[in-house]
């Protein structure tokens, strides 16, 4: 969000750090600018204070590693420092510590907040642990959406990514139970500020179709439950909502210059100016333009809502017995599709024909794209191949999730997969090192993988459970747990030894308690196994019988 900083701070440092977006390079005062291209995204400003350049120096290289693209700015003087934020909006801060003394933490916290007080500039702040932050984003869904775009600013890197991944864990984890609260907090937020299409004065942060929706639907893909913002309006899946959003920040940005203060309501007597000073033209050319980005983005909120509700795992055979709140894109067409191959590893095929398996190309991938016609949910694909990253690119600008799976790839071809935007990783557990007894080895396995593929990249880890025994499986779990996957998925469906069952699966779903999911795949044929599998507490099906599990579903009366 424009203005919104949710940063972790370490407590071994103390310097200051604030970060904004904004345009009116005129306000910046004659310090050390760093120049990078204008055209990159995401287009911030990046301030640094401190009085020693060494300490600058290391706190900038933090910095740019995180937020590439940016522009840093550096100054040893407060007076500047305080002139550059007391012209932006409110500063969101959290000094995250381990456990330290509370005369030290007092000490850190007193040379960061008491300057900007004394300065009459407003800081919303915190002093927590990471347990503390993570009671905090349990018990309060406006903190839980915040701390869900928490980054990290300076400072111990590990402290503040156990807090970024502990928070999107779970979030992941609890969105079941705390769906219907967040849509009553949406619903109430856009009671009180009503609909920004249909306003005199709208409020582009709170209103229907605003800023605050943007981070939603934010929260809704990270929960796993939505394709994420790029996705959502099929007549534009890579500009509509993201050209509105970045309207939107633009004109709050000159809302906030022009009122001298952080405001989030357009009022009619400052909306020529504003429209001039963004070269949008007169008042009710930028009421257009406002009216229809918040038309774009509420329905992006619209269709994420409905399609988060749709997703979210029921209870028992609930869950395959409701008829849908999704309506599918077109008349009878399916409303998702799952497309895995051509573009996989000829070792790893499992059941595809190695002979129809080749290199992605630009277009082919293009016209994939075009046969979905925005039906298109997922592709699998093996990241070591060539042409395979460009591919990943084209796809994630569709608002398409890529998966890697059926691949001989390393760690350094996940990274690069991971960097180009693939969102889910599958990897088999080494099945000799558990028979074996060695936990400890597999654990350290799939660490590395996580390490490759860090939050909130999403790790599956297939364990075959059908060629383990019942104390295997939990180690199996365990291990994947400590680890830090996301999923245990039951097996590839290619072992000679059989893919789910429902013992395997309920053991699974015990073992992890809900703080992982639990993907039940291979033969899985019929209607009653599907819901077997799914009272035994998998969350997710991996399943090649589509249409005879559907055809085994009751019809509707």
């Amino acid at each position: 969000m424009l203005n919104e900083l949710e940063a972790a701070l370490s407590s071994e440092n103390c310097h200051h750090a604030s970060e904004n977006r904004y345009h009116d390079s005129e306000k910046i005062p004659d310090t050390e600018n760093k120049q990078v291209d204008p055209s990159m995204e995401p287009a911030y400003k990046i301030l640094i204070a401190d009085d020693h350049p060494l300490f600058r120096e290391a706190i900038s290289s933090v910095i740019a590693s995180g937020f590439e693209g940016s522009e840093i700015i550096e100054t040893d003087d407060l007076d500047s420092a305080l002139d550059i934020t007391r012209e932006n909006d409110d500063l969101d801060l959290i000094l995250l510590h381990d456990d330290l003394a509370v005369e030290r933490l007092s000490e850190v916290a007193d040379g960061l907040w008491y300057p900007l007080w004394d300065a009459n500039i407003p800081l919303d702040h915190s002093v927590r642990t990471v347990p503390q932050a993570l009671q905090v984003a349990a018990e309060d869904t406006t903190a839980a959406l915040g701390l869900l775009e928490a980054r990290h600013i300076v400072g111990d890197e590990d402290l503040s990514s156990l807090l970024i991944g502990g928070v999107r864990q779970q979030w992941r984890t609890e969105i079941r139970h705390r769906f219907p609260e967040v849509v009553e907090h949406a619903q109430d937020r856009w009671r009180r500020a009503g609909d920004i299409a249909h306003r005199a004065e709208p409020d582009l942060k709170n209103g229907r179709g605003g800023l605050r929706d943007v981070q939603l639907l934010g929260a809704l893909a990270i929960a796993q439950l939505t394709d994420g913002m790029g996705g959502l309006r099929p007549d534009s899946p890579n500009a509509g909502p993201q050209m509105a959003y970045h309207r939107l920040l633009d004109i709050r940005t000159e809302l906030h210059r022009i009122a001298g203060r952080p405001r989030e309501q357009v009022r009619a007597q400052d909306a020529d100016e504003m429209g001039a000073s963004l070269r949008i033209g007169d008042r009710f050319d930028l009421a257009r333009v406002i009216s229809d980005s918040a038309r774009t983005i509420s329905y992006s909120i619209d269709v994420g809502l409905r399609t988060a509700g749709n997703a979210l795992p029921r209870r028992g055979l609930s869950k395959l017995r409701r008829s849908p709140i999704r309506r599918p894109l077109d008349e009878g067409v399916v409303d998702g599709i799952h497309l895995e191959g051509p573009w996989l590893a000829p070792g790893r095929c499992g059941a595809h024909d190695a002979t129809t398996l080749r290199d992605p190309s630009p277009a082919e991938v293009d016209a994939v794209l075009e046969a979905g016609r925005g039906h298109l949910r997922m592709v699998t694909l093996a990241p070591e191949r060539p042409g395979a990253f460009e591919a990943i690119r084209r796809f994630v600008d569709a608002g398409v999730v890529v998966a890697l799976g059926h691949t001989d790839a390393g760690p350094d071809d996940v990274r690069a997969a991971i960097d180009a935007g693939a969102d889910e990783v599958d990897m088999v557990i080494n099945l000799g090192l558990l028979i074996a007894g060695d936990a400890d080895a597999v654990q350290a396995e799939i660490a590395a993988v996580r390490r490759a593929a860090p939050s909130p990249t999403v790790l599956k880890v297939i364990i075959e459970s059908a060629a383990l025994d019942d104390d295997q499986i939990v180690l199996a779990c365990r291990a994947a747990e400590a680890a830090g996957a996301d999923f245990v998925k039951t097996s590839t469906g290619f072992h000679p030894a059989g893919g789910a069952s429902v013992h395997a699966v309920e053991l699974m779903a015990d073992t992890v308690g809900g703080r992982l999911r639990v993907k039940a795949s291979g033969g899985i044929r019929d209607y009653e196994t599907a819901c077997a599998m799914i009272e035994a507490g998998a969350t997710r099906l991996g399943v090649s019988s589509t249409d005879a599990i559907l055809a085994g579903a009751p019809r509707e009366q």
